[in-house]
């Protein structure tokens, strides 16, 4: 019965290539996913170019979707190339470069010539044309030791996007909700946190109280017993966050500075950082989406 099965779906992905496209790499710089088929459906995460997505179904122009950090939702199929499971398998053992700069021209072979852009996270295929001067290659950035990594690559990724305009569902370098820009600046520590505000405070280790909390924990706020917000910790009293933009707050008068002050008070802090594997948070390096050899780990 099983071999009966398996030459079924194979005879069908013959008559249907496209029951076949299993996968998909984002191919503009910041695809919307959306909670529905529809533009006019709620936006509910983004991924960036390069980005490796597990095809869930295809119809009518839109892709139901799985992104690395387990998210599903719906994407047109116009953002991103559908590839076979055999196509995804180079794909995942190629050499491609990851992007480490905030926002970056793409210039074309000659190195001259503007050829688009990609944001912090995003990743060249080794056949891509196109070139940056902020990229370095995957698999040496995902190499890096998670459980060493410092919170000051965190921190400095994190003020590389102040000023940025907040966007509700934004998870890029361009405009990013609050816990859209917590989970783009822990890909510093090549770590993929999961989407939301409220999934990120079940993550992690949990820290007691704002005196013991050290830069790089996650503060996060709401009210009613639910999570609404999160915010980096930089020490001092002090946080950066997306809120209206990308900006730098002090958590209350009694802590010097000229900062804005945000009067919520938190309701939990998450240490992520030098305690070896995070709970609940998945690792670029062991990722099989990007990884061929990670698939039966």
């Amino acid at each position: 019965m099983t071999r009966l099965i398996i030459s079924i779906i194979l005879i069908l992905s013959a008559i249907h290539p496209a029951l076949a496209e299993r996968w998909a790499i984002v191919s503009i710089p910041v695809a919307c996913i959306r909670a529905k088929a529809g533009h006019g459906s709620e936006l509910v995460s983004q991924a960036v170019l390069g980005t490796p997505l597990r095809v869930i179904s295809h119809s009518g122009g839109w892709l139901d979707i799985e992104t690395p950090d387990g998210y599903r939702g719906m994407m047109r199929d116009n953002s991103a190339k559908l590839l076979s499971q055999e196509d995804f398998d180079f794909w995942r053992s190629s050499d491609r470069m990851y992007c480490t700069a905030g926002v970056q021209r793409l210039l074309s072979g000659d190195g001259t010539e503007a050829a688009g852009y990609a944001t912090f996270g995003s990743v060249l295929n080794a056949d891509d044309p196109r070139t940056a001067t902020g990229c370095v290659p995957l698999n040496e950035w995902a190499a890096q030791a998670f459980d060493t990594a410092s919170a000051s690559k965190v921190i400095e990724t994190a003020y590389g996007m102040l000023g940025a305009p907040y966007l509700w569902g934004g998870t890029s370098t361009l405009a990013p909700d609050c816990s859209g820009f917590t989970q783009t600046v822990f890909l510093a520590a090549g770590m993929i946190l999961p989407r939301d505000a409220y999934m990120q405070a079940e993550a992690g280790s949990p820290v007691a109280s704002l005196k013991e909390a050290a830069p790089g924990d996650l503060i996060f706020f709401g009210s009613r017993g639910k999570i609404d917000h999160v915010a980096l910790y930089l020490g001092d009293g002090r946080i950066i966050h997306s809120s209206g933009s990308v900006r730098v707050c002090r958590l209350g008068n009694s802590y010097p500075g000229n900062d804005d002050i945000y009067n919520d008070k938190p309701v939990a802090i998450r240490r992520f950082l030098g305690v070896g594997r995070p709970q609940g948070v998945k690792l670029l390096h062991e990722h099989p989406f990007y990884f061929l050899e990670q698939e039966d780990k």
